[in-house]
């Protein structure tokens, strides 16, 4: 019979969802045929917001997108060389990334030939580079995984500030709780509150959750994602122009630590805290990051059964 534990995921809401995708390709037999269609419908969708963006470099690529829109979804061969043609314009890529932050973009327009095939069904690195396009609301989702001897139930919680206390006591027997944190994200603002960056208001939430009396037993899986899109941004807008006492110019390394420094700040309860970079689009890199996670929250249920 086997073993069942709650974990908590929470934290940047696009980083949850690849974190789940990359659960379910791992322990969940992937995703099926009629799952990768409905993908499919998504990279056309990112790639028409490629071309939106490009489109006024070249008139292909306007007549591309109402044929797109007007017909059967489906991207043509002229239209996928006309956007490969484009993104050889290295100043034109470079801007793209710099205004809109599309690495994932970057990758399906490299990629687009290969799209572009009338046979075409997204890989699991395709989903994973997906940008979550489903509508923002409010709520828990709850997803079951079985590893080994162990029933894993995770529970995805998506509640405004106003809600975070009406669901937090609900949870008192969680193992672990994995905290996704999306680190380029240092120069953004909060949607409800303009006047505070995404990071500080991850970071409240993550102290106001870890040092909580409901979760006095758990361990910390701290997941600082994005870490690609990170290093490229701290070139361009150095980090030390968002947090005046950072001192590491645009070293990578010692900019992770500064973020990771304040997340060991806020634990003031000295719960056991795993932090690990990641690439959540990465297939590879994703696998050793579940497979540190698994064992992590293995640890914790053997000691929470004994």
């Amino acid at each position: 019979m086997s073993k069942e534990c709650n974990v908590l995921l929470l934290g940047d809401r696009d980083c949850r969802r690849t974190f789940i995708k990359s659960m379910q390709i791992a322990h969940s037999g992937g995703f099926t045929s009629e799952e990768r269609r409905n993908y499919r419908e998504v990279v056309v969708s990112n790639i028409v917001c490629v071309m939106e963006a490009a489109k006024r470099h070249a008139k292909i690529l306007s007549q591309e997108i109402e044929k797109i829109q007007a017909g059967d979804r489906k991207i043509t061969i002229d239209g996928a060389a006309a956007v490969q043609g484009l993104w050889e314009d290295k100043e034109l890529v470079r801007r793209f990334l710099t205004e809109t932050g599309g690495l994932a973009d970057s990758y399906f327009v490299e990629e687009i030939l290969r799209i572009a095939r009338p046979d075409y069904l997204p890989t699991d690195a395709d989903i994973l580079k997906l940008r979550s396009v489903a509508p923002r609301k409010a709520g828990i989702q709850e997803f079951t995984f079985e590893m080994g001897s162990l029933s894993l139930h995770i529970f995805d919680i998506s509640c405004q500030r106003s809600e975070r206390r009406k669901w937090i006591h609900h949870f008192e027997n969680t193992i672990s709780i994995v905290y996704c944190v999306d680190i380029s994200q240092y120069d953004e603002r909060v949607v409800e509150d303009s006047n505070e960056a995404t990071l500080t208001e991850g970071l409240m939430l993550f102290g106001s959750v870890i040092n909580s009396r409901w979760f006095s037993r758990v361990s910390i899986i701290l997941l600082l994602c994005n870490i690609g899109h990170f290093k490229e941004k701290l070139r361009s807008k150095p980090l030390v122009n968002y947090f005046p006492d950072y001192s590491g110019r645009s070293d990578f390394g010692k900019a992770s630590k500064y973020r990771l420094w304040w997340f060991n700040q806020v634990n003031r309860s000295h719960l056991n805290l795993y932090p690990h970079l990641c690439e959540p689009s990465d297939v590879s890199n994703m696998r050793l990051v579940l497979s540190a996670v698994k064992e992590t929250v293995l640890h914790n249920a053997t000691r929470a059964f004994i």
